[in-house]
């Protein structure tokens, strides 16, 4: 059975995970990159995607026939953030301003980040998540 996602049903199911963030206002930064498409498969250098939710790193590849292998790089700070607030709760969605703009979350270069990587391969149908980095990228 296929199933419908949009990037609006997927924020409403992490509210759990970000009662302080405003999740009918997230916003990203600009985003480039250079894709390349050979043999019928897009390749995906690694990016940076900078939002109002945090930010994380994106790579992989994406076939003409829907088959994906994503790798995501995630840090841990917004991982615990959001595991903690999903445990422990916090504020409830209902107390955050409905106009609350919050602020674009950057990679501090001068700071060490330690990530949760994470892979995404299937087809939109038929996929699986799981712990895994991506073995094309230089350590």
């Amino acid at each position: 059975m296929s199933q419908t996602w949009t990037i609006r049903s997927v924020l409403q199911w992490t509210q759990g995970f970000f009662k302080d963030k405003n999740l009918d206002h997230v916003r990203f930064d600009t985003l480039r990159n250079e894709l390349h498409l050979k043999d019928g498969v897009l390749n995906i250098p690694a990016m940076n995607l900078n939002s109002s939710l945090g930010f994380m790193e994106l790579s992989g590849t994406q076939g003409m026939d829907l088959r994906m292998e994503y790798f995501m790089r995630i840090p841990w700070g917004l991982v615990t953030q959001a595991a903690t607030a999903k445990l422990f709760g916090g504020k409830k969605k209902e107390e955050v301003d409905p106009d609350q703009m919050d602020a674009i979350q950057y990679r501090d270069t001068d700071k060490r980040v330690r990530f949760l990587n994470v892979k995404v391969t299937g087809t939109p149908d038929a996929y699986e998540v799981s712990l895994g980095r991506d073995k094309r990228k230089k350590p």
